[in-house]
């Protein structure tokens, strides 16, 4: 019998597997909450107050404050009557912010979302907004990152 092992050397640009990005940010927001709609309005009010404090322009502030709410909201459509979890982390980068959301919703992938699906239009105007939005679907968690 014979054994084999073989060293692959990982490339450092790429994100690790729950798409947290190999490079450490600033962390200016990390929650996590009950998926209900009355946490969607209280994530969005909390990541504004926190992002202003921390020094950040009051527009990026804004649509953060907007695209944690509609992704809340819109998990709460998509799983009514069911317990669902939200984790929330924004952190900073050179130009921008990162909002990294994982969920233990039904899978939902908002780029691929069309206004043919009629959940919320909300997420048309997040796609709208957002420089770059990357989903994955791993271990029954929807992962995404939303870079404003």
């Amino acid at each position: 019998m014979y054994i084999y092992i073989a060293r692959v050397k990982a490339r450092r640009s790429l994100p690790d597997f729950f798409l947290i990005p190999d490079k450490p940010r600033h962390i200016l927001y990390d929650v996590s909450v009950s998926a209900t709609k009355e946490n969607a309005v209280a994530l969005s009010k909390g990541a504004i107050a926190a992002l202003e404090s921390s020094g950040l322009a009051r527009d990026i502030s804004l649509k953060a404050g907007l695209a944690l709410e509609e992704m809340a909201a819109n998990l709460c459509e998509r799983d009514s009557g069911k317990e669902s979890d939200i984790h929330i982390r924004i952190s900073q980068t050179g130009t921008g912010i990162v909002i990294a959301l994982r969920d233990n919703g039904a899978p939902f992938n908002p780029v691929e979302y069309t206004s043919e699906d009629k959940l919320t239009d909300g997420i048309l105007v997040l796609k709208a907004m957002a420089k770059d939005i990357k989903y994955s679907r791993v271990l029954a968690l929807n992962q995404t990152l939303i870079e404003l």
